[in-house]
């Protein structure tokens, strides 16, 4: 008994020594197994994988089912979709990701972008076909009427225009102003206008609605602007001839002004003008000046040609400023004043005019019916249009047409429309407050 114990201590002691690291070793290496005798990682087998008695089942009942009974889903098979998805590659199931994306994509640019393009070109050719085959050549045949008061169409002053001799010159065409001469104001300090080199262009209805009608007139006199006739304008105008054919007072200077506060003048003057209430109290602010600076804004202004203005490279295009709108194809001085300075769409089958924004299915923007007339004629024939009117719309800078009417008076924006030496152009836009 004593010498078992004392050799069992040698063995210890024998293990004791080898679990001992050399001086100055930081690794302490222990053995996990007497001398002689094989690791225990060598005793592990994987006899479960192959023996029969550890396939059998357990005999406590811990099976879901006997062996005399079939086995759950016997008859069940992996969908193709999930196996071919568990045998494929990731990079080919990244392939076709994309490549439904790219079908999913070319289907939607196909149905909602090429094909409703395709189809109003084909209406704009068929249109513009059926103009040609007219005898007139013209979208429009219908006689312009007479007014005797009216300029239909004034070329500007080509002295105006910048030029190669005069490379520093430029045109600031701006949109609705609406009496709000505090933006302009503003506006033209953006810009920078010195009235010895540049020349600013209104597209009408400079009045009505904003706070000082008659400031906008007196700033676009002080600076020599130029303007078109708008259907603010013309209502005002045409008011303004009312009320002189029945001797109402008007004013002959701002301090003079005469304006009834009386319920039964109103009601009296209602009895006898077909004008609006609002244009003729606006009439009776305005002094006679106002009312002739007026009368000399064209319908259309011919601004003429800018080097290197165009939409083609090395083509000088001759710019048109005028309110609302152009017929394409009809001759300026044919053109019916009316329409120029209300319209906003044109139906393709009847290549009708309206003011109305869309009438019907078959209605479109003017702009874009005279940008795919444009297109269709001789390049001297071409030309860009410069208007507003269409303040909901806002900014809308196209390859033939240029609006610039963002709703200044309604709290938009007033837009000016730079074009200097060379043809370049570029939007400057002043923050308003809004006034109606």
């Amino acid at each position: 008994m004593t010498k078992e114990r004392h050799h069992h201590t040698h063995n210890h002691d024998k293990f004791s020594d080898d679990r001992q690291s050399p001086r100055g070793s930081p690794f302490v290496p222990i053995r996990t197994h007497a001398l002689g005798q094989p690791p225990l990682i060598d005793r592990v087998t994987n006899e479960w994988q192959y023996n029969e008695k550890y396939l059998a089942h357990d005999s406590d009942g811990d099976s879901n089912y006997s062996e005399d009974s079939e086995p759950p889903f016997k008859n069940w098979r992996v969908p193709a979709w999930i196996s071919w998805r568990s045998s494929s590659s990731r990079r080919a199931q990244r392939y076709l990701l994309i490549y439904i994306l790219f079908l999913l994509g070319s289907w939607f640019t196909w149905s909602w972008v090429v094909l409703p393009a395709f189809h109003e070109h084909h209406k704009f050719d068929m249109s513009f076909d059926a103009s040609h085959q007219s005898g007139a050549h013209l979208m429009g045949t219908n006689m312009v009427p007479s007014f005797s008061k009216m300029i239909q169409t004034q070329k500007l002053d080509p002295k105006y225009l910048p030029s190669r001799d005069h490379p520093d010159r430029r045109l600031i065409l701006v949109g609705d102003v609406h009496g709000c001469k505090e933006e302009l104001e503003h506006l033209l300090k953006k810009v920078n206008f010195h009235q010895k080199r540049d020349h600013l262009i209104l597209t009408g209805d400079v009045l009505s609605k904003g706070p000082d009608s008659r400031g906008v007139i007196d700033l676009a006199r002080e600076v020599g602007a130029s303007s078109v006739r708008g259907n603010h304008e013309d209502r005002i105008l045409l008011a303004y001839e009312e009320m002189r054919r029945k001797n109402v007072k008007l004013a002959d200077s701002p301090a003079e002004t005469a304006e009834s506060d009386s319920e039964e003048d109103d009601v009296e003057e209602e009895r006898h003008f077909t004008s609006r209430k609002k244009d003729r109290k606006l009439v009776k602010k305005l002094h006679r000046r106002h009312f002739e600076w007026l009368q000399q804004c064209p319908v259309i202004l011919d601004v003429g040609q800018v080097p290197g203005f165009g939409p083609e490279k090395h083509q000088d295009a001759e710019i048109i400023v005028v309110h609302a709108g152009l017929m394409p194809l009809v001759p300026l001085e044919r053109q019916d004043p009316f329409l120029v300075m209300n319209m906003r769409s044109i139906d393709l089958a009847t290549r009708i005019p309206s003011e109305e924004r869309h009438l019907h299915k078959g209605s479109v923007p003017w702009e874009r019916v005279w940008d795919h007339a444009m297109r269709k004629i001789h390049h001297k024939d071409q030309r860009v249009v410069v208007y507003g009117h269409d303040s909901k719309t806002g900014l809308n800078i196209r390859k033939w047409s240029k609006g610039i009417d963002s709703g200044c008076v309604n709290g938009g924006h007033l837009s000016a429309l730079v074009i200097g030496n060379g043809g370049g152009e570029e939007v400057v836009q002043v923050k308003c407050k809004g006034y109606a």
